[in-house]
């Protein structure tokens, strides 16, 4: 019988644990408008941070109450009105906590408070670049870009880009006259009409491969303009453009030193 309860203890307090952390998280990804993508591990640590973090705020304020920090015992002598009470408030502060927690996040990004926290620390360069591929694709096409996704079941979707997700978790694509080849159990592909559909909507988490029709390469029509050199004033054109893109392209050093010839 004694087992039978504490059983039953620790199931509850993981469930005054996890639940309302729970909660937090949907808070937080609310404030944050982005889709939930968290991995079942992430969502239970997650969850539990936030709760941790919840019980501390409300351990500060009884100790508050009390004048002096509760100790273990006092805490343990808690009746079933004071436990319910406390886990009604837990529920309410665990959204609470997330949805703050992600309006903090929010500004801080709008703002660029973490490049700035970064700068103030020795022996980091924030200015190197890391853009990611997403931004890279995305910032150098052309409006309009034909592209070609394939989804994770293998079908084919072609159209032009009209817009696309720059967050991490919202990596979404809108496409324009779309048109769609469909993968059978042959792996074969047949072609299905869409005649009557101007636009395709394709969710990140169906993405599994994009094929694009344009050449990527950042700065090519500023490279080529300046490879036929002649003056000194192009050599330092060129100059200009290659600092300009310093660590986003390739550049190949037999076009300088035909230009210093």
């Amino acid at each position: 019988m004694a087992m039978g309860n504490v059983l039953a203890t620790n199931f509850l307090f993981i469930i005054f644990l996890v639940v309302p952390g729970l909660a937090g998280i949907k808070g937080f990804v609310l404030a944050k408008r982005e889709t939930d993508n968290y991995s079942r591990i992430e969502t239970i640590v997650f969850s539990l941070l936030i709760s941790i973090l919840s019980v501390l705020i409300l351990y500060a304020g009884h100790s508050f109450m009390l004048s002096e920090f509760a100790d273990f015992e006092e805490i343990s002598q808690f009746g079933l009105p004071n436990i319910i009470f406390l886990f009604l408030l837990h529920a309410i502060i665990c959204p609470l906590l997330g949805g703050g927690l992600g309006i903090t996040r929010n500004v801080a990004v709008k703002r660029d408070l973490f490049s700035r926290i970064l700068k103030s620390i020795p022996y980091i360069d924030v200015d190197s670049p890391r853009e990611e591929v997403w931004d890279f694709v995305f910032e150098e096409i052309h409006s309009n870009t034909k592209v070609s996704v394939v989804t994770k079941e293998g079908h084919v979707i072609s159209g032009n880009v009209v817009h696309r997700g720059d967050k991490v978790q919202e990596r979404d694509l809108l496409l324009s006259s779309p048109t769609l080849r469909l993968l059978n159990e042959n792996g074969e592909y047949t072609e299905e009409s869409l005649k009557d559909k101007t636009y395709s909507y394709v969710h990140n988490q169906d993405i599994s491969h994009i094929f694009f029709q344009e050449d990527l390469n950042r700065g090519d029509e500023d490279v080529a303009e300046a490879m036929d050199i002649d003056s000194p004033e192009q050599i330092e054109k060129l100059s200009e453009v290659l600092e300009e893109h310093k660590g986003k392209i390739e550049t190949d050093q037999n076009v300088i030193r035909h230009g210093n010839n």
